[in-house]
């Protein structure tokens, strides 16, 4: 769909070298990883739109389960 709309679309995966890299350069960023807090701030560049597609579960401290993405 964005490529039909005459997006640049860079897919990484567990394999990619310089994720980060990647990640700093897009003006959008779609993650769907499965590993909690992956993306971090400093892997975002000013005025991108992240879409996260990962849904995680962690344990609090507490005992208690939330969920958090990617």
């Amino acid at each position: 769909l964005l490529m039909s709309e005459g997006a640049t679309v860079t897919v990484c995966h567990h394999m990619t070298r310089s994720v980060a890299a990647h990640a700093r350069r897009a003006d959008a960023l779609f993650v769907a990883v499965g590993k909690p807090r992956l993306i971090k701030a400093d892997m975002v560049k000013p005025g991108a739109a992240v879409i996260d597609i990962g849904i995680n579960s962690e344990i609090g401290p507490d005992g208690s389960s939330r969920i958090v993405g990617d």
